[in-house]
């Protein structure tokens, strides 16, 4: 365990060099805890982030749907009114 906390406590910085070696050994909960909470607020922050993402996503599939589908209107005629006469009437 020593070598685990001793390595923890160089990686977050929650121990302070000149504390006596003893201290360096163990792991206090309060700095396990709070690189926890670091941990899962940047886990909140990512999923935030790929939600707004795939929000973005969804907006631009259903654009290219709405344009596929008067593309669909134009090549039948519908959009050209009801005469018949579609695209090659204009």
């Amino acid at each position: 365990m020593y070598s685990y906390a001793e390595d923890f406590c160089e990686a977050f910085g929650t121990k302070d060099k000149d504390q006596p070696e003893e201290a360096r050994r163990y792991l206090a909960e309060s700095d396990v805890a709070g690189v926890a909470l670091v941990g899962v607020q940047a886990l909140v922050d990512k999923q935030d982030e790929l939600s707004r993402l795939v929000q973005q996503l969804l907006q631009q599939v259903q654009s290219l749907r709405s344009g596929e589908s008067e593309s669909a209107q134009l090549v039948r005629g519908d959009v050209c009114g009801s005469d018949g006469g579609g695209v090659g009437s204009w």
